[in-house]
């Protein structure tokens, strides 16, 4: 075989791996994909639990130490 015939088979098998990559890694395209992607986001933005119970704790505190001060 001639050196062209390799190297047609190599770009063919190197377009057919990008392809499969693409295929399996591409954005899904179904009508609530959109709204699981934000919610990840919005999950991923979140404060962990341990971090919202404390500033939900600290909150009424701080209000009390201000009427204290007389502010």
């Amino acid at each position: 075989m001639s050196n062209v015939v390799y190297l047609v088979l190599v770009v063919a098998l190197s377009c057919v791996g990008m392809l499969l990559l693409w295929v399996k890694n591409r954005d899904p395209i179904s009508p609530g994909s959109s709204v699981d992607q934000f919610q990840d986001k919005m999950q991923a933005l979140a404060p962990p639990e341990s971090e919202r119970d404390r500033s939900s704790s600290a909150s009424p505190d701080q209000g009390t130490s201000r009427q204290n001060r007389g502010v």
